[in-house]
Order: structure tokens, then sequence, then C-alpha cells
């Protein structure tokens, strides 16, 4: 029996660290096939991302053609409860796991998840799509604040670009900020940059 693997990860020693733990579960059991290409996503059984590159906290299309048997194993330095609230429901069959636990452990939560029964159907259900809020969260008129915003404008300065008044672009700021649960600027730049850089590269 062949297992495909796709790992998520510009990072060799993150490739490396997870291709070791992948054989040593199945040393002289099964046949691993490992991949590096988003593109096959939809051939693969098990997939493996890594959760430094960038918080899970947008709506990712690459998910999107993950079959839904296939699991997912974010491998991260978050805070479990809060990345579990932020991600968006494309992320089905999913476990988190945190670089803060040993390797024993690591091993024992990816092992046990190895040898859950899948289901067996393919795909998912687009009308998911449709009803996600990570989907409708931003407004066309919020998502060009956002843009502006992570090129360094401030609020006086988008609302002179944009011929709007200066309460009209905090209004919006402040809408986008609930409706992703973010309350810090910290937390607002760290997501529009997350928002930007995969609209720029497609990637996770």
């Amino acid at each position: 029996m062949t297992i495909n693997i796709l790992i998520c990860s510009e990072n060799f020693y993150f490739r490396i660290g997870i291709s070791q733990i992948i054989e040593h579960i199945f040393y002289e059991k099964y046949k691993i096939r490992f991949t590096y290409d988003r593109k096959n996503i939809s051939n693969v059984e098990y997939i493996f991302m890594d959760g430094t590159s960038k918080e899970m906290l947008t709506c990712l299309n690459t998910l999107r053609k993950k079959r839904s048997d296939t699991f997912l194993f974010i491998v991260c330095n978050c805070s479990l409860s809060k990345l579990s609230y932020y991600i968006p429901p494309c992320y089905l069959n999913t476990l988190i796991v945190s670089k803060s636990h040993t390797s024993v452990d690591i091993l024992k939560k990816i092992k046990g998840l190895f040898y859950l029964e899948r289901n067996s159907v393919w795909g998912r259900d687009r009308s998911l799509c449709r009803e996600c809020v990570f989907v409708k969260r931003i407004s066309p008129q919020q998502r060009k604040i956002a843009e502006y915003i992570v090129n360094g404008l401030d609020c006086k300065m988008i609302a002179k670009k944009m011929n709007i008044s200066y309460k009209t672009v905090q209004t919006h700021k402040c809408r986008f900020m609930k409706k992703c649960h973010v309350k810090t600027k910290y937390e607002l730049f760290h997501l529009l940059n997350c928002i930007s850089e995969e609209e720029r590269g497609g990637n996770f």
C-alpha cells in the first residue's frame, strides 16, 4: 500500500523532520511517497503544513481542492486555541500540533490520527464556501482600505486618496477588525500582511 503525503513548507529542516517522523511511524509497513508541490493536493491522503510561515487566518483557495477524506496536520508555534478559533472550515479533518510539545507527544498525536478510519467521501460541499464568513468578511471598500494600510498609509491619507471622510475610513477599519476578531494594531497588521501574501503568491 502506498501513502501519498504533501509537505507544505519551504523550510528544509521542517521537511526533513516531518519525513523522519513519517518514516519512523510506517517503517517497513507502507510505501511512502512524499511530494512538495501543492498542485498535487487532491491526490494525497495526508498534508503537513508549516504554521510558522503564516498563521492560517484567511480563506485559502488551495485547500478547497483538498479531498474531504484527507487529514491536515498544522505544525505551529501559535496558541492552539487561538488558531482553532481563526481557521476557516476549509480545514476539514485537521489536527493542530504545537512545536512546544515534546517530540514524543508530537509523534503520538500524529501516529494516533494516522490509524483513524478515514471518511471515504471525496471532495467537499462547495455550498460551505458560499456560506463561509471567511469569504464574505471583507467588502470591496474595506479591502481597498486594507490594501492602503498594508502600503503604510494612515487613515487621514486613505480618506484623502479615496475621497471619503476620515470617519468613514475609521468606521470601515473598525468593522473589518470586528469581523476578523482583531483587537490590536499588531494583530491587524499581521492579518493584513497574511492576506497580502496570500493574494500575491497564491500559496500557503
